[in-house]
């Protein structure tokens, strides 16, 4: 059984791995922690922004569409080997649990798709593969495939 504490709001939740989803804010990782937070929010999410539903940017223009699509995919790729690079194991951050671990968990699936992943962003992959087998998030993944 999970211990649980208390929070200053008030709202309880466990003490296992998963309680604290990000260093805290005296820790040395806090730095690095915020930096790839924004740049999976900033950088890697508005490719599927503009990816995933081209007609709204490109309306009419089929040719357009396509171009957009494979540009912000291979953009894409190009931020996730740049994560890649800068990933940790057995988590982003090595031993320290976070919310980034979660993004891979979703992420993989997407475009470019659980195979690229494999072959190209090893750490990433087991990272969010790692991710789906936390007890606390094992039914949501399970949802998610």
């Amino acid at each position: 059984m999970s211990a649980h504490c208390r929070t200053d709001s008030g709202i309880e939740r466990s003490s296992s791995a998963t309680s604290s989803w990000a260093p805290a804010l005296d820790h040395a990782d806090r730095p690095a922690f915020l930096r790839r937070l924004i740049f999976l929010a900033s950088a890697i999410y508005p490719t599927f922004t503009y990816g995933d539903v081209p007609d709204r940017w490109v309306s009419g223009d089929e040719t357009a569409a396509e171009k957009l699509v494979e540009g912000t995919d291979t953009h894409r790729k190009t931020l996730y080997r740049y994560l890649e690079q800068h990933a940790g194991a057995p988590w982003f951050l090595d031993e320290m649990f976070s919310s980034i671990d979660l993004y891979f968990l979703v992420m993989r699936d997407w475009r470019p798709g659980v195979e690229w992943f494999e072959k190209e962003c090893p750490l990433l992959n087991a990272i969010g593969r790692r991710s789906a087998e936390l007890s606390e998030v094992e039914e949501i993944a399970k949802k998610l495939r």
